[in-house]
């Protein structure tokens, strides 16, 4: 005669929408940051160093279990749109402007010039329970081009992906 062992196995998980609640400058998970208005001349000399600066935040918080206080959460942004990988700048995507006109997003923790076309995370903020975890940015104009700049408005887009250990 043969015997046999059992041993009884249930698997169980949880759907959910998200595992953290993700927000810009506290206004939800899209939002348009709009930089004040440049001049042709301001515009031309910000090939290198950006102009018209503004700050914006990614705060994560209400995450589940699995993300421990104290964990890293890593932030990488992403484009469809156009990048010039040497100014560093997010291209126009408005036709009506200047399509070597752009914005330069920097990560102030780590002074870092965010890379969007990079397969690997470039922002990391500790986790708390408490407090969430904050991502901060700077956002200015920055010109790709040689000429003078054309009159008309600056647009682009990305996403922020995080991702927990």
């Amino acid at each position: 005669a043969q015997a046999a062992d059992l041993a009884n196995i249930d698997f169980s998980g949880n759907i959910t929408t998200s595992t953290c609640d993700v927000s810009i400058d506290g206004a939800g998970t899209s939002k348009e940051i709009k930089l004040d208005d440049i001049t042709v001349s301001s515009m031309k000399a910000a090939t290198s160093t950006p102009a018209q600066k503004a700050s914006f935040g990614i705060t994560v918080k209400n995450c589940a279990a699995s993300v421990a206080n104290g964990g890293k959460i890593k932030g990488q942004f992403s484009t469809t749109g156009n990048y010039n990988s040497t100014t560093q700048a997010l291209l126009n995507t408005d036709l009506s402007g200047d399509k070597d006109a752009g914005f330069r997003v920097q990560d102030t923790a780590t002074n870092t010039i965010i890379d969007f076309k990079s397969a690997l995370p470039q922002s990391e903020a500790t986790y708390s329970s408490t407090n969430g975890a904050a991502f901060n940015y700077t956002v200015g104009y920055i010109y790709s081009g040689t000429g003078t700049p054309a009159v008309g408005l600056v647009k682009a887009n990305t996403t922020f992906t995080t991702t927990y250990p």
